[in-house]
């Protein structure tokens, strides 16, 4: 799985099953550009789109 950089955001909680959805996008690796073609962060080298996200009040 793939670690969070420093300069990321945090927010909010993900469930077994979003955390095996992102275990899917961090298995298809990171997308190369021409200034970074090996890249090891970056952008998913799969499409990705949120669908959904919910807001939960605590």
């Amino acid at each position: 799985m793939s670690v969070l950089q420093c300069g990321d955001p945090i927010f909010g909680s993900v469930d077994a099953a979003g955390l095996a959805t992102l275990d899917r996008i961090a298995a298809g690796g990171v997308a190369p550009t021409a200034d970074d073609p090996a890249p090891v962060d970056g952008a998913p080298a799969l499409p990705v789109r949120i669908h959904r996200a919910l807001r939960h009040h605590h």
